[in-house]
């Protein structure tokens, strides 16, 4: 099975942060969020059953379904 990591980019200007995100070997999604500027201290993780992340993925939606009827 082929891993994909996808980056994403944070839109803040005062710093840089970038969220990696990918499903691992033992079918779970790790997602690690990392402060460009101090990639050694400024860097936390956190690791999501499948049950998690699909709770995760429609909490999502939800909040950004929330900012498209605001506008």
């Amino acid at each position: 099975m082929v891993r994909v990591k996808v980056k994403y980019i944070s839109e803040d200007e005062t710093y840089q942060t970038e969220m990696v995100c990918y499903a691992n070997d033992a079918d779970q999604i790790y997602i690690e969020i990392t402060n460009v500027e101090d990639p050694v201290y400024g860097s936390q993780h956190i690791v999501l059953s499948k049950e998690t992340a699909k709770r995760l993925a429609k909490d999502l939606r939800r909040e950004i379904s929330f900012l498209i009827d605001a506008n």
